[in-house]
């Protein structure tokens, strides 16, 4: 019974968690990166990974994207959607990201 409380009260903390850094993201590209890698259990729609692929054409966000990225991949076992969603949204920018881009996530 407590590995059910304690499951359970992990979860509703991750979402506060996801609900509260949407909440307080600075810019377009916090929030669509926030909602991409979030823990949810649906998938993240081709529209949000493009913006996000086109925000890297501008060399400024780069650093910032990969920064978020490896931020997420290092997140605890428990929350194995979030980083399956990181690897999902590296995938898509390695195909559809800018070059540059590109030799960041190398």
């Amino acid at each position: 019974m407590w590995n059910t409380i304690s499951t359970y009260g992990a979860g509703m903390a991750a979402k506060a968690t996801d609900k509260y850094a949407g909440y307080m993201a600075k810019d377009d590209l916090e929030k669509a990166l926030v909602e991409a890698t979030a823990n949810e259990n649906w998938n993240v729609s081709n529209t949000l990974l493009l913006q996000v692929s086109d925000a890297t054409y501008q060399m400024h966000n780069i650093d910032r994207i990969s920064a978020f990225f490896m931020l997420k991949l290092n997140s605890k076992a428990a929350e194995w959607r979030r980083i399956l969603k990181t690897l999902n949204a590296i995938d898509f920018l390695l195909k559809n990201g800018s070059p540059a881009m590109l030799n960041r996530l190398q």
